[in-house]
């Protein structure tokens, strides 16, 4: 019986996917564990939104506006670790790479918001935390577009692989039944003589 279910589930889920292919995009990389990895993707996008009410509201307290967005990016990233939302090693490590970098730059803004309460502090770090900020949105845009050429890839070495077993399935198909007509030639030219 139990047996039966897991049949029924698993015809339930691919007739899901095949209604579904051009929508896989939102919900592929994500684990089926618990409501937490369901909803993971729906978690960004309040925590996207989130980001941008905090330095929309918190526009003249800098201070608290790089705290609230270094206690989010902490949040998101720990709830990373414990609940594992990702199906893929790709997918973990696309996240965790612009989690991390998004996390160092709202820390840059966080020391840089710090100084700025100070009167005695250095230029020099204020130029070089600056400059970390410019090469660390350098490095989110350029992992962006190599994670997009890596999916590229993996799409055209996938498509090829298809075409590859399409052309051996036709391939294998036509010599059997090149083999059994021949056979059937045989067996008629046997008979006749």
């Amino acid at each position: 019986k139990k047996e039966a279910l897991v049949k029924k589930d698993m015809r339930d889920l691919e007739t899901f996917n095949e209604k579904n292919k051009y929508w896989e995009l939102f919900y592929s990389d994500f684990n089926d564990n618990n409501l937490w990895s369901h909803s993971f993707l729906a978690l960004l996008v309040i925590r996207s939104s989130l980001s941008s009410l905090i330095i929309a509201v918190l526009y003249n307290h800098p201070f608290f506006q790089a705290i609230s967005l270094v206690i989010l990016d902490e949040a998101i990233i720990l709830l990373m670790i414990i609940q594992k939302p990702f199906v893929t090693l790709q997918a973990k490590l696309r996240q965790y790479y612009f989690e991390i970098i998004t996390l160092l730059v709202h820390l840059c803004a966080l020391i840089l918001s710090l100084l700025d309460k100070e009167k005695t502090s250095s230029e020099t770090l204020k130029k070089t935390l600056c400059t970390g900020i410019l090469y660390l949105n350098t490095l989110l845009i350029s992992g962006g577009l190599g994670f997009m050429f890596i999916e590229i890839y993996d799409l055209i070495r996938e498509k090829m692989k298809t075409k590859e077993s399409e052309a051996k399935a036709i391939q294998t198909k036509s010599s059997q039944s090149i083999a059994v007509q021949a056979g059937g030639e045989e067996n008629s030219n046997t008979q006749t003589t």
